[in-house]
């Protein structure tokens, strides 16, 4: 019987109970498995570092950079302030608001976790505190959101 994937649970367990951050205790408990099965350890390095070469794994990882950036920034809040002036008389308007934001801040950036990410640490904690509820802001964001494809 291979023992191959219990080892590689086991030790992941193991280091993740003994407090090792995750991506070092899944490379320790592939690096464990992998000597028990008498791999070669740099193949095993190649093989690991060669995900990373994959350029849309890095650009969502941006992508959210740059929405987390703008965000802090308070570019994201000037977005907001000035389409809510546009619409904010109108009933619904903080989420005509909201919907017309993940829009333009989709256009900018391209991206759906960005524009989740920035507008949604905006406008939720705004749509709470004017009565909206946290479900209804949450799902609302997410779907608009998708404008940022």
């Amino acid at each position: 019987m291979d023992l191959t994937i219990p080892i590689l649970f086991i030790s992941l367990f193991v280091f993740l109970i003994l407090g090792v951050p995750v991506a070092f205790s899944i490379m320790m408990s592939v690096i464990a498995a992998a000597a028990y099965a008498h791999l070669d350890l740099v193949m095993v390095a190649e093989r690991m570092f060669a995900t990373f070469e994959k350029f849309s794994l890095t650009a969502i990882v941006l992508f959210m950079l740059m929405g987390i950036i703008l965000s802090k920034t308070g570019a994201t809040k000037k977005l907001v302030d000035f389409i809510e002036s546009v619409v904010g008389g109108i009933t619904g308007g903080l989420s005509i608001t909201l919907v017309w934001s993940c829009a333009g801040f989709g256009t900018l950036t391209g991206s759906t976790t960005g524009t989740v990410a920035a507008i949604g640490t905006v406008m939720i904690p705004e749509m709470e505190e004017r009565g909206y509820d946290r479900p209804f802001s949450a799902a609302l964001t997410a779907s608009a959101g998708t404008l940022g494809t």
